[in-house]
C-alpha cells in the first residue's frame, strides 16, 4: 500500500502481515530480513511490530533446518484465518458495492458509459441476466469488465 498511497497508508505491521500472506499464498518462506524490509520502516520498529503480532498469536517464528543463522516467519492458522476473513469482508463489501452500482446504473451503465450514484461505477457483465428492460434480478450473477 505504501507504494500506491506513500505515507499515508504505510502502517509497518499491516505491510508485514499483508506481505506473510502474499507470500504464503505463494508457497514461499518469509526470512526476518525479508519482513524487516516488507515493514519498510527500520529494524527496530519492525521488531516491535513482530514482537506485537507474535503475542497476538497472528505469526512465529520457524527456524531453518538447513541454515541455523536464518530464521522464517510464517502466519499461524488463527492468523491465516483472520487474514482470510479480512479479505472476505473486503471483497464482500465490494461485491455489495458493485450490486449497488447495478441497481443505480443499470444493467450497462449510462450511455456515455460511465455509471451515475457511485464513484467507480462501471459497466459490468451479467450471467444470467434477465432481458433488457426487466427488472433486475436479484439473484443475477455480474462480473466487473
Amino acid at each position: 500500500m505504501a507504494e500506491m498511497f506513500g505515507p499515508l497508508c504505510s502502517d509497518p505491521g499491516s505491510e508485514m502481515l499483508l506481505d506473510l500472506y502474499w507470500r504464503d499464498s505463494q508457497g514461499l518462506k518469509t526470512s526476518l530480513t525479508s519482513l524487516w524490509l516488507a515493514s519498510k520502516a527500520s529494524e527496530m520498529t519492525a521488531r516491535g511490530c513482530l514482537a506485537v503480532m507474535e503475542t497476538q498469536a497472528l505469526v512465529e517464528r520457524v527456524p531453518d533446518p538447513t541454515d541455523r543463522r536464518r530464521t522464517h516467519v510464517r502466519l499461524t492458522l488463527a492468523g491465516r484465518e483472520k487474514m482470510d476473513n479480512l479479505f472476505r469482508a473486503l471483497l464482500s463489501g465490494y461485491a455489495q458495492t458493485c450490486g449497488d452500482c447495478l441497481k443505480k446504473c443499470g444493467r450497462d451503465g449510462d450511455a456515455d458509459g460511465v455509471g451515475t450514484g457511485v464513484p467507480f461505477c462501471m459497466p459490468v457483465q451479467i450471467r444470467n441476466a434477465p432481458p433488457v428492460g426487466a427488472k433486475n434480478s436479484p439473484s443475477a450473477r455480474f462480473t466487473p469488465t
